[in-house]
């Protein structure tokens, strides 16, 4: 028996092409704000430009590379989907943290935390992935904060 609430057609299921695949992966580089208070701003521009070749040098061609704001970086990723996200997640990440910037005789060595999202069958735009990768962020430093002692 039908229910009289259940729809009389269902929209047809599309196979899944690579192309709908997309990923965004928010790197946040810890440091950027001591550097800053300790050399300025022109020190802060030379570590981005530092991070953004390495992590150039770390994505695909068709990948594009935003600063956001003065202390992250989004990596958006045509054809990545979720099962490959935390393997990019984790080589992004090492290829920050490989990074030893001297400055002024200083030497920094940089952390950071990532936030990661794919779309794949999911129905939502581009700016939906960035929400999610945004709260996944969020999810990264909550995490972090709680093992830090007080």
């Amino acid at each position: 028996m039908v229910s009289a609430n259940a729809p009389m057609w269902a929209p047809r299921q599309q196979p899944r092409r690579p192309s709908d695949d997309q990923a965004v992966v928010i790197i946040d580089v810890d440091q950027f704000t001591a550097i800053r208070q300790r050399h300025g701003d022109t020190a802060v521009d030379q570590v981005s430009l530092a991070v953004a070749e390495q992590l150039r040098h770390l994505l695909r061609s068709q990948d594009r590379l935003a600063l956001l704001g003065n202390e992250a970086f989004m990596a958006v990723m045509p054809g990545v989907d979720s099962d490959a996200l935390a393997e990019i997640q984790s080589r992004l990440m090492t290829g920050v943290e490989s990074l030893r910037i001297a400055l002024s005789g200083a030497h920094w060595q940089l952390s950071c935390l990532t936030g990661g999202a794919a779309r794949g069958s999911q129905r939502i735009g581009l700016d939906g992935v960035v929400r999610a990768a945004d709260n996944a962020l969020h999810e990264a430093r909550r995490r972090r904060a709680a093992r830090s002692p007080v």
